[in-house]
């Protein structure tokens, strides 16, 4: 399953407002690292993620399940809704093929 995915699935479960932490980071647990490092907000429109492991270090969103495409069309908007107005987050997939088509490696 792909990193996005495990966020998503930990995260859809969780009222607004809502944090999760102390889970396994999806980006360290291919490392082997074992550690649980990851925390996890549920937002109106986003699950925000930033794992507290030194060496990964990564943080970001995925679109909350039941969120609108367009983040304002969702009540409670907040300030993550502007990101999601006019992009989607790419898939750990569709990075590797930036990555690789292109040399891209900062998303």
């Amino acid at each position: 399953m792909q990193a996005d995915a495990i966020i998503h699935q930990l995260g859809n479960h969780l009222r607004e407002g809502d944090q999760l932490s102390g889970q396994e980071c999806p980006y360290c647990e291919r490392l082997g690292s074992g550690e649980k490092s990851l925390s996890i907000t549920r937002k109106a429109t986003a699950i925000v993620y930033k794992c507290h492991r030194a060496k990964c270090g990564r943080e970001g969103f995925v679109r909350a399940e039941g969120a609108s495409m367009f983040g304002a069309e969702v009540s409670g908007a907040n300030r993550y809704a502007r990101y999601l107005r006019t992009s989607i987050p790419l898939f750990e997939k569709q990075k590797d093929q930036l990555t690789t088509m292109w040399g891209f490696d900062d998303f």
